[in-house]
């Protein structure tokens, strides 16, 4: 009898120990699967979570656009620029942004203090170097844009500028026709009795992506340049493409559908007969082309919007509402919600 109890009781220890070889191995392939699976979704939801703070910011921007709007009685300029035969001379333009005027009204008012208004941007105190600093109002954190800086290589005092993701439309068409085709943010403080289409119907500020580049001038918030803190939809809107101010009559904007082509609707992609963004300086072009981020160098007259999220970039209408507009939005369309009097009014 005890014999046979100890027999038993040795049989059974013989397979009381761990997983086998084999059986580990199921256990961790099945492991690696369940995480492929859910890797996808925890990168969604971490970029929804991104996309919802680039949303919110967005929205901040736009509520310090309208206190300053409520204080001052019209929009904050985009620049300083003169106006000659119906052209704003952007390129390399040194003047401050729309951004820099705002700052009082998005909790930035220590920030502001260290500007000189009545110096250009390359002319900012060298002790302060306030036009070097970034804050998280101006970041959307899918583009990792902190840490980023441009130096612009046409100017003798080469000082750092800071980059941020957020920018206002100055035109529907080139930068340099904002005093004809006109945005929201133009060359001087515009009134809201200018927007004849509705401040609801009317985008003002759009995303835009930044390089890890010292020589890519987008983004770099401080400055009144194209890709900077402005951009232009290069949406035509004459017979013939030339730009609009050029003519010495020129007509009022409507855009023209035959021009669609050579416009830059959000996250304008690379490709033949695709537009680039306009930029002053293109450095590295080959690999901006591999960063989704093409350009050309062509006086600073236009850039598109541009985000890392799926599908579109984040904008607001002038009334602060939050609109989402995609990579496929008609270009057409896309002036004439940039346009601020064309007389057309699109609802999305």
């Amino acid at each position: 009898m005890n014999d046979s109890r100890s027999n038993r009781t040795g049989s059974l220890s013989e397979y009381s120990g761990g997983f086998t070889l084999v059986e580990l191995l199921v256990v961790i392939a099945i492991i690696g699967v369940l995480i492929s699976l859910l890797l996808p979704a925890v990168q969604a939801a971490r970029e929804a979570a991104r996309r919802l703070q680039c949303q919110n910011n967005l929205h901040s921007l736009a509520i310090g656009v309208a206190n300053y709007e409520n204080q001052k009685g019209a929009l904050p300029q985009s620049n300083d620029l003169k106006v000659f035969q119906n052209k704003v001379a952007i390129l390399r333009a040194g003047s401050l942004s729309w951004i820099v005027r705002v700052l009082p009204y998005i909790e930035q008012q220590q920030l502001f203090d260290q500007f000189d208004l009545d110096e250009p941007s390359v002319r900012q105190d060298r002790n302060l170097e306030p036009q070097s600093k970034q804050f998280s109002l101006l970041m959307c954190p899918s583009d990792q844009a902190q840490g980023r800086i441009y130096q612009s290589p046409f100017s003798s005092f080469n000082r750092a500028f800071g980059k941020g993701n957020y920018v206002a439309y100055a035109s529907p068409e080139h930068a340099q026709c904002m005093p004809v085709a006109k945005g929201a943010m133009i060359h001087f403080p515009q009134p809201l009795s200018h927007v004849t289409d509705g401040t609801s119907n009317t985008i003002m500020l759009a995303e835009v992506r930044t390089r890890d580049h010292v020589r890519d001038q987008r983004g770099a918030w401080v400055m009144a340049r194209v890709g900077a803190s402005i951009i232009a939809a290069d949406m035509h809107a004459t017979r013939f493409q030339t730009r609009i101010c050029n003519q010495s009559n020129p007509p009022d904007y409507v855009p023209n559908p035959i021009w669609s082509r050579f416009a830059l609707p959000p996250n304008s992609g690379v490709g033949l007969n695709i537009p680039r963004d306009d930029l002053v300086e293109c450095p590295d072009s080959a690999q901006a082309d591999l960063e989704g981020m093409p350009c050309w160098v062509e006086d600073d007259t236009s850039a598109a919007p541009r985000s890392l999220h799926v599908g579109g970039v984040n904008t607001t209408r002038i009334d602060g509402s939050v609109q989402w507009v995609t990579n496929e939005i008609e270009p057409v369309i896309l002036g004439s919600m940039v346009c601020v009097n064309d007389g057309v009014v699109v609802e999305q």
